[in-house]
């Protein structure tokens, strides 16, 4: 049974979320992806019916055209017909010119129409003469073509276009008693004087327009208009009625168009050869039954992936938290007199056995830090006792002593006083041991104090100089790192060279960093003492040798490596310490140590 906070069911639990959330975020985004490029390419789809529809039209159109233009170009058809329309009503030859003219149609109709019969019927007629001429593949009616000769209402319209082409929109065949439905193109045929001669029709059956428009099978609406807004296809009626009010109200040429609760994807195009606007309505329903059957194989497939991933997720768990609870159980065990992890682990993997080594090396950091802070606090009391001693030196005592003692045999001076009270104030200043920490000010007041009482002593053999630059107030060091840098140029270079003599100190304190630079003009280091000294502070770490390091030292040589030993411990090791001989003589001893612009804790320095 698994447990509520088991890392085992928290994993099984953690990873059936992840999966199960990958996998809604993956089925949704797949699904919005093919609805989105499916409807991108039903749009396109879409757009290439409605212009091939429109071609297909301006094609039957051009077909019907191209015939007229083919009779009316031939000379032999206008001049006979030029020569019918000048004879008188009565003339005797009439009847043989009709029947030689309407020889020369058959054959101009013929010859234009075949092999495959372009046009159903083909027709010329003068009213005002009274003449009718055609053909005709299901015959011609002619006592019909008598009843309407005279009343034919787009005659008119056609004539005053003086021979420009005319599409007729569909209607039913004037010449024909059948109620069949044609669409035809006309031309006025004119003489090149501007005389009218007559009218020419080449008719073609409605039926074509629809197979073109409403192809068997096809949900879709076709919609065809003229210039003037009028409905080519469909015929108008009731059930569509509406359908074409929406189309002719359209003015993008495509979008979505909702219609009798169903949302249509449209395009349209408008024919630059005939003018006839093609509108194609698509429902989108159908545009997207096709992603139905595969959206749901996805989501079936998605299922047996999510339980076989469930099935991997609980074994690849149980593997994982076995070594985990031996490792846990061990760390149990450890406390701090027995700071080892002793595990022998069967998995193999490499993550547990780096894991293991992690604690192991975290067990073995902490052993390490608790003998570093007791080794720290024994360093602390050393540079203590060492700086205690340094100021309490008999010899430092019983020179300063002599001189106050002199001053006052000699006469009562304010140096005398002054002496004093800096003796004082540096005793004082060495032996706080509650304030570990203070301020960079603190400490070159120190500093400064023992070089008066040093100069006092020597008089205008020492001189000095603190060059500060920055705000020493606003930093915080440890106590007594500057002082002894100077009592060290005294102690191993002033003493071995005449005087005068001369210490520089320079201060840098920067946003982040503090550079304490100590000069003087004695004697410097001997090559072989600089060379001790900087492999010795090179090889400082934190690995137990340091205090090991300090008591191999030369008693000479401790002023300097206690110093940076105590600044190595207290800055982690985020310290430099360079020491290098001037020109023409001398030594400089430069220490750069983070700057703190706040107290660190009321502790034990470390």
């Amino acid at each position: 049974m698994l447990r509520k906070n088991n890392l085992r069911t928290k994993l099984i639990f953690s990873y059936a979320a992840i999966i199960l959330v990958s996998f809604f975020v993956i089925t949704l985004f797949f699904y919005f992806y093919v609805q989105q490029s499916v409807r991108g390419s039903m749009k396109e789809n879409i757009v290439e019916v409605a212009n091939s529809v429109s071609n297909q039209l301006d094609s039957e159109i051009a077909n019907l055209d191209r015939i007229a233009l083919g009779i009316l170009g031939n000379k032999d058809f206008t001049d006979a017909l030029t020569s019918l329309n000048n004879r008188p009503a009565h003339h005797s030859s009439l009847s043989l010119e009709e029947y030689e003219f309407q020889n020369l149609v058959d054959r101009l109709i013929f010859t234009l129409n075949t092999p495959v019969f372009i046009s159903p019927m083909v027709s010329v007629f003068q009213p005002e003469k009274g003449y009718f001429f055609g053909w005709s593949i299901d015959g011609l009616d002619q006592p019909r073509i008598g009843e309407v000769l005279e009343n034919i209402p787009w005659q008119e319209p056609v004539r005053q276009q003086a021979g420009a082409r005319v599409i007729l929109p569909p209607r039913q065949n004037e010449w024909s008693r059948q109620e069949d439905l044609v669409f035809s193109v006309a031309r006025a045929v004119m003489t090149s004087t501007g005389q009218y001669l007559g009218t020419l029709e080449v008719q073609q059956n409605f039926s074509n327009i629809e197979d073109i428009c409403a192809p068997v099978g096809d949900a879709r609406y076709t919609v065809v208009t003229d210039e003037k807004g009028a409905v080519i296809y469909p015929l108008e009626s009731e059930e569509v009625q509406a359908v074409i009010e929406k189309v002719q109200a359209l003015s993008q040429p495509q979008g979505n168009l909702f219609l009798g609760g169903t949302t249509y994807f449209y395009s349209s195009t408008t024919s630059e050869y005939s003018g006839w606007k093609t509108t194609v309505l698509w429902p989108q329903e159908e545009i997207y039954h096709s992603t139905a059957l595969l959206f749901q194989f996805i989501l079936y497939a998605l299922v047996v992936i999510l339980v076989l991933s469930l099935t991997a997720v609980t074994i690849i768990s149980q593997n994982l938290t076995t070594p985990l609870r031996k490792l846990r159980q061990s760390i149990e065990a450890t406390d701090a007199d027995r700071l080892d992890l002793s595990l022998e682990l069967e998995n193999n993997d490499d993550e547990i056995q780096l894991l293991q080594q992690a604690f192991e090396g975290m067990l073995a950091r902490i052993d390490l830090s608790i003998q570093q802070r007791t080794q720290m606090q024994e360093e602390e009391t050393k540079a203590r006792l060492l700086a205690l001693q340094s100021q309490m030196n008999p010899h430092f005592l019983y020179n300063t002593l002599n001189t106050i003692a002199a001053l006052a045999d000699e006469k009562e001076q304010p140096e005398i006083e002054q002496s004093c009270r800096y003796l004082v104030d540096m005793l004082r200043y060495v032996v706080d041991y509650d304030n570990p920490l203070v301020t960079l000010e603190q400490e070159i007041e120190h500093t400064q104090k023992y070089l008066v009482l040093m100069q006092t002593r020597y008089e205008s053999n020492l001189s000095f100089s603190i060059e500060v630059s920055g705000n020493p107030a606003s930093v915080m060091v440890p106590r007594l790192i500057l002082q002894p840098l100077v009592e060290n140029c005294y102690k191993h270079g002033l003493c071995a060279v005449c005087p005068p003599w001369e210490i520089l100190v320079e201060i840098s304190i920067a946003s982040q960093w503090i550079t304490i630079r100590v000069m003087d003009n004695g004697c410097g280091f001997s090559p072989q003492i600089l060379e001790q000294l900087r492999r010795r502070i090179s090889t400082f770490s934190a690995d137990g040798q340091m205090l090991a390091q300090l008591k191999e030292s030369r008693p000479d040589n401790v002023g300097l490596l206690n110093t940076y030993s105590r600044l190595y411990l207290r800055y982690r090791g985020r310290i430099r310490m360079e020491l290098a001989n001037r020109l023409p003589r001398g030594s400089v001893v430069t220490i750069i140590l983070p700057a703190e612009s706040n107290p660190a804790p009321q502790e034990e320095v470390l």
